[in-house]
């Protein structure tokens, strides 16, 4: 609505004073126009203007999605009856704006020279209307911007689509409508409209009008907004509106992501206030960037335009550190630390191009659309803290009011109603650091651009014989297509040139018909200088980076014809054989969906040096192999069906399965979950493969790890490994793991050739946990050393390579000596012991881990201790301790003649205490032992009849028997009976000796670092039996010589029992019997005097059963034999006795007693004290 003629006049006349000392001076055109073409003129149809054509051009290029649904964010009224002012054309023209009401900067027209008109003036003529693209234009029309959460299809942008509903009832249409200001590629959000809406008048007083709702509706046709899958229909939405002369400019979003300069650029007519992108306006302190979107062009007097540095004048930011505390940042390039990093305010962008020197709001241009940059750098963590941001306006000290393009500007003119300053507000901040959340498009068909020589897209054509061609102009593509090549598609955007943005040069080879698109200087240099290329020019812009919102475009060569390929889809050239990848040639915007699939096919080598990223999966297929040196990543997962992928870098993304042909393989690190089905091959001869998620093997999958020596490092002389980083994460093991020590690929030297009981240490680490176990592990078929193979020591979070006998039964195999125990209990152990690769279970767990890290000179040890000998050993000591009871009743019995000659004849009772040394050598490669053994015994005597004696004895003799650190403790309780019968000058004697035995056993087990003392306690029974005759030959008064043969027969039995505080080293011992029986021939020579008597008495002994003990034991269920030391089968012995009478009735005897054989001593006496009555 046009204001009054009474007010108008008063305008004019406040006017009067300026219009005399106003300058005459050129015309600056402004608004948000500028003239494009000499020849374009008033009667030039606004819809043939470049900016109406490129402003309708169907092009999105990484255009923010503020919300998951399009929908109308904000549609207030704007202004007032400023738009379309006749005759507004330059600053001699600013009493026309000022007239009709628009705010004006009068005292800056007074400046040499003159700014531009934009700077001065919100108000626009007509003629700047129609050339900035609105392709009509009222006369002293209201505005009103429409913001929408998803960008607006351009073409689709007409004022029939628009329905105003007034406060009057009337329904109105906008005269025009498009996406000026808002033009950059990357907003084009809001739908600037111009038409009959409104008066000054406060809404809901007499005579006012006003927009209350505003609707998208059909017209001509639909108007579309597009999103993650395209064009959608807006038609039925709708909103409310207000009056921006109530309440002003407001925000409607705040983004928060990481910068990205793409499609940041206008259209070529109406790029007057370009660059004003981030990263032309600050570099790479440009990282990340809080995008505002407003309801109304925000500006601080309603004509003037934003600098750069007007942050801390506009807005303060507002988040809560890492100890929950609230902090305020407010200030440009101070750093402010919240704990979990810093951040720091580099900025403002989207206003305008960079200047030189400081900043002038009089001349610097502005584009005065909704949107606004505040650039930010520091620590993620720290950007992820913010929470809002804040408008507070001049009610705070410091701060100023914002306007839209309706307020006063600098000079207002007395009574004249402008529109209010936004209110102070706070908006929380959207942070979207870890989305995409943006879409670009192309239409893909050619019919829909117009005819031009740079335009914001790239067109791709395919060349029948030559290789494809690329040109951003629809001029060169109009004449290709002419001649006969086709159009493959409209792939990626052609980025205006700019700070940050690379020119990718053109070169043409006559001979080959190649062409070369580059942005690499030193490739263009060598090219242009090379008479078999001719530079053909710049044909595009595009990234040499990975910003935000730019995919990659790949450059390959064809083998076949010596072609280069540029494609953004890699499965150009991952499914064809021959073509060579030579990296990343630029990164782009791209329109044309890659497929969700990147599926590498091919039987051949493809090396890709540059990090791949894809939406979708990658698969792996065929027989050839696909390698990552720069690793990649992939939204989808990764499966490796067939082939190989090899991964030398930095690998993300969702699960990698590798199927039961695939194979895995390279010294990268890989962030993906990862199950294993097929072949895991760590390293790179050798090399190290990092895990950053969990691993699974499954039961048919192979692990392979290449050792080409022991030390943990990658390359020449270590050996392949696997490392999982994470507390929460593990290793799953499971299936194969495969150990080869020759044919690694070079560098290895393929000579290493490990010994027994070293270990490869650590071929899995996790930080969480090892889990399960292999089935097997496949043995190298060379490079070990005969009779060893390769085992598994699992740790809780490792696994390790150790090499141990083939057979623990067999060290000959490895040229070790090995003794029949030892060669037993190895037995034994062979049969519990797991195949190799599987984990222990049960007793098993305890032992190997313990047995496999031992060297060659310590197995034997170690095998001694569990063998568990002393069991077989105790036997034997059983066994001498009942000779040496034997020697209580034979020198009693011997001792008869010599008491009748000392004492008178009668009954005699007596008791004696005894003891012997036993030492046993080793015999036949096997241990001996030692044994102590001390006791006392009680009996009586005497002749019931005429050359007849007989007696009767008790005692206890406790035995501690000793075999390197095991020891066993036995206690006998026995009886005995005795006689002898004289013959005149022979003597028949006999003896039954039986007892009851108790033994407890300890052994120390050691080996390597398991360490304990099984023990065990048992009982048994032993006897013995004999018969002597000898004859007694007197060589005088005082000297006998008796000549004397003997058969002894003994029999000792120790019940089974079982060991315990031992765990898998524990022994189950069966029942154990030793049997002997001993013949004896020697002499006995006697000095017999009253009161006193000597004797020493020689033998020969020979044993006709065992030679030594033999017993059953069994390991963890492994039955197995022992045997002790064998003493022979020959013995001498020697007893020397002496007695004497010591008083009437009371003597005292003592015997010294030797018994020695090949390997087999004894030492014993006994002290026999005699009570005759």
């Amino acid at each position: 609505m046009t204001v009054g003629f009474a007010w108008m006049m008063s305008a004019l006349m406040t006017l009067s004073e300026y219009l005399t000392r106003a300058p005459k001076v050129p015309a600056i055109v402004g608004l948000i126009c500028f003239w494009a073409s000499a020849e374009i003129t008033a009667q030039t149809p606004g819809e043939q203007l470049p900016a109406y054509i490129q402003l309708r051009r169907d092009v999105l290029v990484n255009s923010d999605l503020w919300s998951n649904q399009p929908e109308i964010l904000a549609a207030n009224l704007g202004f007032e009856g400023i738009v379309g002012i006749p005759g507004l054309r330059s600053a001699d023209d600013l009493p026309l704006a000022a007239a009709a009401g628009a705010g004006v900067n009068l005292d800056w027209a007074q400046f040499t020279p003159v700014p531009p008109l934009r700077n001065l003036t919100s108000g626009a003529g007509p003629l700047g209307v129609e050339l900035a693209g609105f392709g009509n234009s009222p006369i002293l029309g209201d505005a009103m911007p429409i913001e929408v959460s998803w960008p607006l299809l351009p073409s689709s942008v007409q004022p029939d689509n628009i329905a105003i509903t007034l406060n009057t009832g009337d329904v109105v249409t906008p005269v025009a409508a498009a996406l000026n200001p808002n033009y950059d590629y990357n907003e084009r959000h809001v739908i600037v409209t111009f038409g009959e809406f409104a008066n000054r008048q406060t809404p809901g007083s007499a005579g006012a009008i006003y927009p209350v709702a505003v609707s998208f509706v059909d017209g001509s046709s639909s108007l579309m907004a597009v999103g993650p899958h395209g064009p959608v229909s807006l038609t039925g939405l709708t909103i409310g509106s207000s009056s921006p002369y109530v309440s002003g400019p407001g925000l409607v979003g705040a983004r928060l992501t990481p910068f990205s300069p793409v499609g940041d650029f206008a259209p070529p007519a109406l790029a007057g206030a370009s660059p004003n992108d981030g990263f032309s306006l600050y570099g790479d302190d440009a990282e990340y960037r809080l995008r505002l979107f407003t309801s109304g062009g925000f500006s601080p007097d309603g004509v003037s335009g934003f600098l750069a540095t007007d942050f801390e004048k506009f807005f303060r930011l507002h988040a809560v550190d890492a100890s929950g505390q609230s902090v305020t940042i407010d200030k440009t390039g101070q750093v402010y630390d919240l704990g979990a990093g810093t951040v720091q305010v580099i900025g403002l962008a989207e206003v305008g191009p960079p200047t030189t020197g400081e900043p002038d709001r009089t001349y610097d241009a502005e584009d005065h659309d909704n949107y606004f940059d505040i650039i930010l750098k520091g620590d993620q963590a720290a950007i992820r803290l913010l929470q809002s941001v804040e408008i507070p306006t001049s009610t705070e000290p410091g701060y100023s009011d914002i306007y839209n393009p309706g307020g006063p500007g600098r000079t207002p003119i007395p009574g004249v109603i402008y529109t209010e300053p936004a209110a102070p507000q706070t908006f929380a901040i959207n942070q979207a650091l870890d989305e995409s959340g943006t879409v670009s498009y192309a239409s893909q068909d050619f019919a829909n651009y117009d005819l031009d020589d740079d335009l914001p897209v790239v067109f791709w054509l395919n060349d029948s014989s030559g290789p494809g061609r690329l040109t951003a102009s629809s001029n060169e593509t109009n004449s290709l297509l002419a001649a006969g090549l086709t159009l493959k598609s409209i792939p990626f955007a052609n980025e205006a040139a700019r700070p940050g943005v690379s020119d990718i040069d053109a070169f043409f080879n006559s001979v080959t018909g190649d062409r070369i698109y580059t942005l690499d200087a030193v490739e263009s240099l060598q090219l242009a200088s090379s008479d078999a290329w001719q530079h053909i020019g710049r044909v595009f812009g595009a990234f040499d980076r990975s910003w935000p919102g730019a995919e990659p475009v790949y450059r390959f060569l064809d083998s076949t014809t010596g072609w280069h390929v540029f494609s953004p889809n890699l499965n150009d050239a991952l499914q064809a054989e021959g073509i060579e990848y030579q990296g990343i040639g630029w990164y782009a915007a791209s329109f044309v969906p890659v497929p969700q699939e990147v599926r590498f096919d091919r039987s051949d080598e493809l090396l890709v040096t540059d990090a791949l990223a894809s939406g979708g999966m990658l698969s792996i297929n065929g027989s050839g192999m696909l390698r990552l040196e720069a690793g990649g990543s992939f939204t989808q997962g990764i499966i490796i069906r067939d082939g190989r992928l090899q991964v030398n870098g930095s690998l993300s993304g969702g699960p990698l399965t590798v199927e039961r042909d695939g194979v895995l393989s390279g010294k990268g690190v890989i962030s993906n979950e990862v199950t294993v089905s097929g072949r895991l091959a760590p390293g790179q001869s050798p090399g190290t493969m990092t895990f950053l998620s969990s691993v699974d093997m499954a039961v048919d999958g192979v692990l392979e790890i290449e050792v080409d020596g022991p030390l943990p490092v990658d390359g020449p002389g270590g050996y392949d490994r696997v490392i999982v980083v994470g507390a929460e994460n593990h290793f799953g093991t499971a299936g194969i793991l495969d150990v080869r020590l020759r044919d690694i690929s070079p560098p290895a030297t393929n000579s290493f050739t490990p010994h027994v009981g070293q270990r490869i240490r650590g071929v899995i680490t996790s930080n969480g946990s090892v889990t399960g176990s292999f089935a097997s592990l496949s043995q190298p078929t060379d490079g070990l050393l005969p009779g060893t193979r390769l085992d598994t020591l699992y740790h809780t979070a490792s696994v390790d390579l150790v090499v141990t006998p083939q057979s623990y039964g067999d060290l000959a195999a490895l040229g070790m000596t090995q003794t029949v125990n030892q060669a037993a209990v190895g037995s034994a152990l062979d049969t519990i012991r797991p195949v190799a690769g599987v984990r222990p279970s049960g007793a098993a767990a305890e032992l190997f881990p313990a047995l496999a890290p031992l060297g060659a000179d310590q197995i034997a040890p170690a095998l001694d201790s569990l063998a568990g000998q002393i069991h077989a050993d105790v036997l034997d000591a059983a066994l001498a301790g009942q000779r040496l009871l034997q020697s209580v009743v034979v020198t009693r019995m011997a001792g008869f003649n010599l008491d009748s000659a000392v004492n008178k004849s009668g009954h005699i009772g007596w008791m004696q205490a005894l003891g012997r040394r036993v030492d046993q050598r080793t015999s036949d490669g096997v241990s001996g032992y030692k044994a102590l053994s001390q006791g006392a015994a009680v009996g009586i005597d005497g002749s019931p009849v005429p050359g007849t004696s007989l007696g009767v004895s008790f005692g206890e003799l406790a035995s501690e028997v000793t075999s390197g650190s095991d020891r066993t403790d036995i206690n006998a309780i026995f009886a005995a009976a005795y006689g002898v019968h004289h013959f005149d000058n022979i003597r028949l004697s006999s003896h039954l000796l039986g007892s009851f035995d108790e033994y407890q056993s300890y052994r120390a087990v050691q080996i390597g670092t398991l360490n304990s003392i099984p023990s065990g306690n048992s009982d048994g029974w032993s006897f013995n039996t004999g018969t002597s005759v000898g004859r007694v030959m007197r060589l005088s008064d005082v000297c006998t010589i008796e000549p004397v043969t003997s058969m002894t027969y003994f029999r000792v039995k120790r019940n089974a029992f079982q060991e315990s505080t031992g765990d898998s080293e524990a022994l189950s011992v069966f029942d154990s019997s030793r049997a002997s029986l001993r013949s004896r021939i020697g002499a006995t020579l006697a000095y017999v005097r009253p009161r006193l008597a000597g004797t020493a008495s020689l033998g020969w002994n020979h044993e006709f059963l065992d030679k030594a003990a033999l017993i059953s034991s069994s390991l963890s269920g492994s039955a197995f034999p022992v045997r002790a030391a064998s003493p022979g089968r020959n013995f001498f012995d020697l007893d020397l006795g002496l007695s004497g009478e010591l008083i009437p009735g009371i003597s005292l005897a003592g015997n010294y007693m030797l018994t020695t054989g090949q390997s087999f001593a004894t030492h014993g006496g006994l002290v026999r004290l005699a009570l005759q009555w």
